[in-house]
């Protein structure tokens, strides 16, 4: 799947003949085909596009409207590509409650294991009590799947997952005098569970995502858009409808779908990444612009192209696979993608994650 990126300040987009024209700033322009194209990331939106887009969008070829500063805009939704047969399946599975458990709870294993992997990795140098504190309770959590009784609690489950690794991740990246993350703290949620022992663990509630006054916070964030524009494009490609998932439930710019195979890749593609950038000293200051009125940062227009440069090379990297004897990660996203279209159509007995 090829993904045009169009990056440079001052950029604009033009269709003539079928051929898309990229112009820079500077009026320069070269030529893309648009049946080569498959997915389009915008960074830097200007009405002298307004016409490109709209035949952009005519053609179902995903696209995604950034900010200059790398933030979400807004992204040209079309549905065009699903395939009939797949719909159907997908409707009658999300009627299957042991179908969407199945793979709902698959899904929260594998990002639950990335977490408990990546925060051992950390800890595997010199031990830090309050990491392995973390990965002890996600890995407690993960023998524990099988005793969740419902969907809401599965969700919980994730949640404080989720809370406890970016905590473990801050005060990894506060000894490097960096902050990972800035959250409010969470408020308490009552357990309404007899069977699961989640009372040890901290509750959470669901709230906005805080301003982002940290460098590591700004990377991850504008590396998750990337990924979920990612999966959104490969699912539009292969056919299916990317608002009906399983673990996630669907709203507004967050297909439930494309939610589910973050859960299975986010850590693995986007968090490992932007760990070695910084571990590297690859990103520094000179990276952000300086903090708003509000402590925001927001990654430069050079920072931008710099991050998209490491997660192309990200994508194309090479991991063993059942397949065959390697994959990079783009086949392998698509592969996973293809396997569940299997389990849809009942080709395949289970849903086998990326572990």
């Amino acid at each position: 799947m090829h993904t045009l990126y169009v990056t440079e300040p001052g950029s604009h987009l033009r269709v003539h003949n079928q051929q898309l024209i990229v112009f820079n700033a500077d009026g320069v322009g070269y030529l893309i085909h648009l049946n080569q194209t498959h997915n389009i990331i915008l960074v830097g939106y200007s009405q002298e596009s307004d016409p490109a887009l709209s035949i952009i969008h005519s053609r179902g070829i995903p696209l995604l409207l950034l900010q200059s500063n790398g933030t979400y805009l807004a992204r040209l939704e079309t549905e065009s590509r699903r395939r009939i047969k797949y719909l159907a399946k997908q409707h009658q599975c999300a009627r299957n409650p042991e179908f969407t458990r199945t793979i709902a709870e698959t899904m929260v294993r594998t990002n639950l294991h990335h977490q408990h992997r990546l925060l051992q990795t950390l800890n595997s140098t010199q031990t830090q009590k309050t990491i392995q504190t973390a990965s002890d309770a996600i890995a407690r959590l993960i023998d524990n799947l099988p005793l969740v009784d419902s969907m809401e609690m599965l969700r919980r489950y994730q949640n404080i997952a989720t809370h406890l690794y970016s905590q473990a991740l801050t005060h990894r990246f506060t000894l490097d005098r960096i902050c990972l993350f800035h959250q409010p703290t969470p408020r308490p949620t009552p357990n309404t569970t007899r069977h699961c022992p989640i009372h040890s663990f901290p509750q959470t509630t669901t709230t906005r995502k805080p301003l982002a006054t940290h460098p590591i916070n700004r990377l991850l964030r504008f590396g998750h858009i990337l990924l979920n524009q990612h999966i959104y494009a490969l699912l539009q490609s292969l056919g299916l409808h990317s608002h009906l998932g399983n673990l996630h439930i669907h709203h507004d710019h967050h297909p439930a779908l494309v939610a589910d195979f973050m859960a299975e890749f986010r850590v693995i593609l986007v968090d490992t990444l932007v760990v070695k950038l910084l571990e590297l000293q690859l990103f520094t200051d000179t990276d952000f612009t300086p903090a708003n009125s509000r402590g925001g940062i927001y990654l430069t227009p050079q920072a931008i192209q710099k991050f998209i440069t490491y997660w192309q090379k990200q994508l194309q990297d090479e991991t063993p696979s059942c397949h065959s004897p390697m994959e990079t990660y783009q086949q392998r996203l698509e592969s996973q993608i293809r396997q569940y279209i299997s389990c849809l159509l009942g080709d395949c007995d289970a849903y086998l994650p990326f572990l």
